[in-house]
């Protein structure tokens, strides 16, 4: 027998706010990989420094700097659109989708450009914890200006998330790969983190989301460059 499951509380508001982006945003995905040996090691190293501290950075950590960088360098991605009008942001508040047994939360983390990563680490770990535990403020939940969501470690080989309104870019973050690269006459195994940015084509064009994926994925390559 079938049965009907209400749609309402976080569901409902999600659901709202994606249909509003969907038939809002105008959208264009842009796919790049990023060889992640450096910063492999950057977080190793980082982690190996910080055991006793009880600190640990991943992934996620890099790309929420290096797209925070990136939003520093090309404004029109840390912008919004109200009316007639696109509003550049002086803040740079990465939003990070979590998963969370009443459904998807994305709290942000604010000026992400200005902490180093210990500070980063520890207040992505509280806002983390927070959706979890439904112990958010109502700041750590609004005033996000750009969005990551890492389905990785999922599996998912590609997709294109939808826009985060009232944002104007979001970045999907895909499985780690490995590659066969020839240098030379040899032959190299490489790892590889395929990255979807979805960006809204009334403020971004095609070139301008290509200079800031290369941004982002300069930032990823030489990680020790982002440290505040």
């Amino acid at each position: 027998m079938s049965k009907g499951i209400k749609i309402a509380g976080m569901t409902e508001i999600m659901g709202r706010r994606m249909k509003e982006s969907w038939q809002t945003s105008p959208r264009v995905t842009y796919s790049m990989s990023v060889e992640i040996s450096a910063a492999e090691a950057f977080i190793r190293t980082f982690n190996g420094a910080h055991e006793q501290e009880n600190l640990k950075i991943n992934y996620n950590h890099l790309l929420m700097k290096a797209c925070a960088l990136a939003s520093k360098k090309y404004e029109l991605f840390n912008s919004s659109v109200e009316g007639d009008e696109i509003i550049l942001h002086h803040e740079i508040n990465i939003g990070l989708a979590v998963a969370t047994e009443k459904g998807l939360m994305v709290p942000n983390v604010k000026s992400v450009d200005q902490l180093t990563f210990k500070e980063l680490c520890q207040e992505t770990r509280r806002i983390i914890q927070g959706a979890r535990e439904m112990k958010l403020n109502y700041d750590d939940i609004c005033g996000g200006t750009f969005t990551i969501t890492n389905l990785g470690m999922y599996g998912i080989e590609g997709f294109t998330p939808i826009i985060n309104q009232p944002e104007v870019a979001i970045l999907g973050v895909n499985q780690i790969c490995t590659r066969l690269m020839m240098e030379g006459e040899t032959i190299l195994t490489k790892r590889f983190m395929p990255l979807n940015l979805v960006a809204d084509h009334r403020i971004i064009d095609g070139a301008m989301a290509a200079e800031y994926l290369n941004q982002v994925k300069g930032s990823l390559e030489a990680p020790e460059m982002m440290e505040a």
